[in-house]
């Protein structure tokens, strides 16, 4: 069940399960010109606990990680990992690996958001809050269906594995369908809509900072998903003098029903070069719910070959969400990665 309630997780938070300036001070630290970002020590750990098929607990998935060569993390969870999130962090801090990202499904209001930040001031950690769409309302989403939902993720995950295969496939819909229909349609809409992210990412981040922890847009598809929206959210963030909010740029949802970056991603990059932290890099493809490594997928070197040729220096992810025992899926993304870093610097 955890398998099932991981992936249809991330496909919620998505909205979707088919296909159809200035620089601000977010960026990583600069790395010396000569080290390549694709090399393994500046690679980030994402997507992993909820994808292992080993169900490893932190301090084994924090040794995991370290026999790959790992030094930063990002950590994905599930509601059932929140009692474990102090070890989760002791176990990493142990093994030497550094958080650099945190999944981050928070509401301003969320007292979860509150007393995460206060774990990370106790245990001296600053994980960049990853903050995604606000979670769907599925109280709405049944009168909108005429079908009685769960109250909402968390409720659907305690069900048969039967009763989730039906339901996440039907919300995932009704999802997609509210997007639609709520996709600003006039340049005031469009403005509407930035402020009102604006402002939610605004209060989000005036909690973390006295904890010395940032927040990144993190591109989890639908309406916050498309980059030049997102773009236009920091800016907004920049025009009231909020400049510690990033954007982390995921490979695998950057074609969609929304948008599709590979149709000009030289164009698209230049467009949030300036506020990208982190990139995650994966097989790219018609975004249809399934998980490619990199090196599989139609897209990936060429914009691989972008962000090489703009002087970008920052981390880049590899996940496990192709499943299996995340070890080895982690260790064929590396080599994935690797390959295709080789193929464009020319090499044999």
């Amino acid at each position: 069940m955890k398998a099932i309630h991981a992936i249809a997780l991330a496909a919620l938070l998505a909205g979707t399960t088919s296909a159809c300036h200035q620089r601000p001070d977010v960026q990583a630290a600069p790395q010396p010109e000569s080290r390549s970002i694709w090399e393994r020590d500046n690679l980030v750990a994402w997507s992993v606990g909820p994808y292992d098929a080993e169900i490893r607990g932190p301090e084994a998935r924090a040794a995991m990680l370290q026999r790959l060569g790992f030094k930063r993390y990002s950590y994905f969870w599930m509601p059932s990992d929140i009692p474990n999130y102090r070890a989760e962090i002791q176990a990493m801090k142990e093994h030497g690996i550094a958080f650099q990202g945190w999944w981050a499904p928070f509401e301003p209001d969320d007292p979860l958001l509150d007393e995460t930040l206060a774990l990370f001031g106790l245990l001296d950690v600053q994980p960049r809050l990853w903050v995604v769409p606000p979670l769907p309302d599925f109280a709405a989403l049944s009168e909108q269906s005429g079908v009685q939902l769960p109250a909402d993720l968390a409720a659907i995950a305690e069900l048969p594995t039967e009763e989730q295969i039906r339901l996440y496939p039907l919300v995932a819909a009704l999802i997609e369908d509210t997007e639609r229909r709520n996709w600003p349609r006039t340049a005031e809409e469009q403005r509407a809509r930035v402020e009102q992210e604006a402002a939610r990412i605004a209060a989000i981040a005036a909690k973390a900072r006295p904890y010395g922890v940032k927040v990144d847009l993190y591109a989890h598809n639908r309406w916050m998903g498309v980059p030049e929206n997102q773009a236009q959210v920091v800016e907004a963030l920049r025009a009231q003098g909020i400049d510690d909010v990033g954007i982390v740029y995921n490979f695998s949802h950057s074609r969609n029903m929304f948008h599709d970056d590979l149709a000009d991603f030289a164009r698209v990059w230049q467009r949030i070069q300036p506020y990208v932290t982190t990139v995650n890099v994966a097989g790219v493809h018609v975004d249809d719910g399934t998980a490619l490594l990199p090196g599989k997928g139609d897209g990936e070197l060429a914009m691989m070959q972008v962000i090489e040729d703009s002087g970008w220096h920052g981390p880049v992810g590899v996940n496990a969400e192709t499943g299996g025992d995340a070890e080895a899926t982690l260790a064929k993304a590396i080599a994935g990665l690797s390959d295709l870093a080789q193929e464009m610097m020319g090499g044999e």
